[in-house]
């Protein structure tokens, strides 16, 4: 975007908070897929802080807001099927498993966990809170 915009252009995008859903499912695959050396890890672009860091040199005039996508779900397992059909992280994390349906099984009770604690049973929806970055070009 950096590289695109001219001086004065407004930079904007959404990302997942470490410390929320998505955030929390990027952290346990990387348990099991740590990034590459000398990458950050995906989760580290949810924090304002690390944004604020990262994008100064090239931006200024930063605002942070919070906002919540409710994903419609039956179930954790069900939230969880869809990432695993639709979600590409999460579909190579259950490849890597074919073979070790313990270490599989381990993977799934961990994500679903993760998933429950911000499913809505009452509505049937999984809460997806992420982060609103906008900021101006210099």
């Amino acid at each position: 975007m950096i590289r695109v915009l001219r001086p004065g252009g407004i930079i904007t995008f959404s990302t997942w908070p470490p410390e929320l859903l998505i955030g929390r499912m990027f952290i346990l695959l990387s348990d099991y897929a740590p990034p590459l050396e000398g990458t950050a890890p995906l989760s580290a672009w949810g924090d304002p802080g690390v944004v604020r860091e990262r994008l100064e040199p090239y931006a200024s005039e930063f605002s942070f807001d919070r906002a919540c996508m409710r994903f419609p779900a039956l179930s954790p397992v069900h939230m969880r099927l869809f990432l695993e059909a639709n979600a590409g992280p999460v579909t190579k994390a259950v490849e890597q498993f074919a073979d070790d349906t313990t270490a599989l099984a381990c993977f799934r009770a961990k994500l679903e966990q993760v998933i429950g604690d911000y499913f809505d049973d009452q509505a049937n929806v999984v809460r997806q809170d992420f982060l609103m970055t906008r900021g101006v070009l210099r």
